[in-house]
């Protein structure tokens, strides 16, 4: 578990470069890290919220796990503007995106045939559930409706197949709709839209990424860096961001300027966490990592080492900040709250993937 110092959370820190002890590659980000005051509270909350649905079971080694990553303080860091309740919704939500992704691509389950298919089912019932196939329309009057009654109609059990350590199919489902319901409290039926909208192609990307893992392949970087950006989830957490921030949908999503510097940012948190997760994906036997798929289809890689393709890796990402920070200048006024949104998502992100026993576990 990541110990939070009091002065972690007072204080404002900034990371710079530096040379890691284990070897793992220098990133450079002056870019300053906040920690809301509330994550102690946010990290208790969401076990709860967790074990309330049965997504978790105390004592249980997913219990365990959660403890270690501490998802709280990477919503804490790049939340620390938000109120208490819109923590607690990201903190809730961080859980259930990483609990889905560690059962979305368990080798125990995509190579189970019977798994695999309740897998495939719950995954087409979550998209029917974000396209609002329950029987709601989102668009029109039900809308006001849903947001009166903070309710969704109850989803039909599937195969109710165990995923591992993380509860069955329904539940989330269950998790997922929770966190729809709550998020109406801030989002508009725009900002709606395109959360759902963002949500479904992640569930679409990861299901691509899990068939290059099944078939054994490794994607071409030209074939990774546009899926990476969708399964890395980043783009609903900015849908929430924009509504958290109360900004009007439509303006932001046609801005071009805007439309660039998110793709930059969510270039910036997958490639840092593709630095940070490469042990973990080599030991998951997994090449769905940036870093592994330079190195797997580098030509005449024979002295072409993964340090090789790490620093390539890194270059990149300190390049997409340095033309994150470059564009920023251009944002037109009234959206430098979402810039500044961002930059706390890059710098937070570093920051926990620095700190938690996720990536530095030495088990």
């Amino acid at each position: 578990m990541v110990q939070v110092a009091e002065a972690v959370i007072t204080s404002e820190k900034r990371i710079h470069e530096s040379e890691e002890k284990d070897a793992r590659p220098a990133l450079r980000c002056d870019l300053s890290v906040q920690v809301h005051p509330h994550e102690d509270d946010a990290f208790r909350e969401t076990l709860k919220w967790a074990t309330s649905f049965g997504l978790i079971q105390p004592g249980s080694k997913a219990y365990a796990k959660v403890q270690r990553a501490r998802f709280s303080m990477l919503i804490a860091s790049t939340y620390p503007y938000v109120t208490r309740d819109q923590l607690q919704l990201m903190s809730d939500f961080a859980l259930w995106l990483f609990a889905y992704d560690d059962a979305s691509d368990n080798l125990k389950i995509i190579t189970d045939t019977s798994r695999l298919a309740a897998l495939v089912e719950l995954e087409d019932r979550m998209i029917g559930l974000l396209q609002n196939r329950q029987g709601v329309c989102v668009a029109e009057q039900s809308y006001a409706c849903l947001r009166a009654c903070k309710t969704w109609p109850a989803p039909q059990p599937v195969l109710n197949i165990m995923f591992e350590e993380y509860g069955t199919d329904c539940v989330l489902i269950e998790t997922l709709q929770d966190l729809m319901v709550r998020f109406t409290s801030w989002a508009s039926e725009a900002w709606l839209a395109r959360w759902t909208q963002h949500m479904e192609e992640y569930l679409l990307a990861t299901r691509f990424e899990r068939s290059f893992h099944l078939r054994g392949e490794t994607m071409t970087p030209n074939e990774y860096i546009p899926r990476r950006m969708d399964f890395s989830a980043v783009n609903p957490c900015l849908d929430m961001t924009g509504a958290f921030l109360k900004l009007d949908c439509e303006m932001l999503s046609n801005n071009a300027c805007i439309a660039e510097l998110e793709k930059l940012c969510n270039k910036h948190i997958s490639w840092v966490n593709d630095l940070y997760g490469l042990k973990r994906d080599v030991s998951d036997g997994t090449n769905s990592n940036l870093v592994l798929c330079i190195l797997h289809h580098t030509k005449n890689a024979g002295a072409f080492t993964v340090q090789d393709a790490s620093d390539i890796v890194v270059q990149s990402t300190n390049f997409v900040l340095e033309e994150f920070v470059d564009l920023s200048a251009q944002v037109p006024l009234g959206l430098e709250s979402y810039v500044h949104a961002m930059e706390f998502w890059m710098s937070g992100s570093l920051f926990w993937h620095q700190a938690s026993a996720r990536y530095n576990s030495k088990e």
